[in-house]
Order: C-alpha cells, then sequence, then structure tokens
C-alpha cells in the first residue's frame, strides 16, 4: 500500500516490509506493488524480510532480491525460514536456505538468515 505509506511516512523511523512470495500466499505475485512501496520505505531506516517455505523457488528470492537492489542493494534482507507449527508440516531444507543466500547475496549487500523467533515461542 504505497500510497498509504507515503501519508504516515514522516511520522515512522522504520519500516520492517515483507515480500510476500507466490509459493507462500497462493496468490499472484505482489513485486511491482512491494517495489512501489520499498519506494516510498527507502526515506527512511528499512530493512525487508521474506518468509520461506519448502515450495518456494529460487527465481522468486532472485527476482525479489533484484527488486530490492534496483531501490538499493544496501537495503538489509532477513530471509526468514517458516518454522513448521499446525498445517505446515516442512520448513525450507538448509541447502535450500544456503543457494537462497547465495543468489540473494549477487544483488544485495546485507542477506541474513533469521528464524521466526516468535514461533519458537509460541507467539503465534
Amino acid at each position: 500500500m504505497p500510497d498509504r505509506l507515503s501519508e504516515i511516512i514522516d511520522l515512522v523511523d522504520i519500516v520492517a516490509m515483507d515480500f510476500k512470495l507466490p509459493s507462500m500466499t497462493g496468490e499472484d505475485d505482489r513485486l511491482p506493488e512491494h517495489k512501489k512501496t520499498l519506494e516510498v520505505a527507502i526515506l527512511k531506516d528499512v530493512f525487508v524480510k521474506v518468509v520461506i517455505g519448502k515450495q518456494t523457488k529460487p527465481v522468486e528470492i532472485e527476482n525479489a532480491s533484484k527488486a530490492i537492489s534496483e531501490i538499493s542493494p544496501e537495503i538489509p534482507l532477513v530471509l526468514q525460514p517458516v518454522t513448521p507449527v499446525r498445517e505446515i508440516k516442512h520448513g525450507p531444507t538448509p541447502e535450500q536456505m544456503i543457494s537462497f543466500h547465495a543468489i540473494a547475496k549477487r544483488h544485495l549487500n546485507s542477506v541474513r538468515v533469521i528464524p521466526q523467533v516468535h514461533k519458537l515461542l509460541g507467539q503465534l
């Protein structure tokens, strides 16, 4: 919602933005909307988070990291492997996460893998 963010951007200091991948939402790719929102968010301290599942495709990480780098390769990207809870039976493999990290690092200077701590602590 880039227009909504534009209305309040002067009131915030940090933007923690999620890029929703089609493999995780089951919906159409929202990359154009994410990129427009990031163009507004770059006015502040910003980072992007992407939740990764077993079904996530390398091209999704490639496209997301390219889109972020087109705004600025200095924007940090956090890759979060989905935590197997409830209906989610399996998260991505360590090999997938290593591969996705390498893909994103081709475009961005700061890429980190951080677990979904809130789910590990039972704070769903």
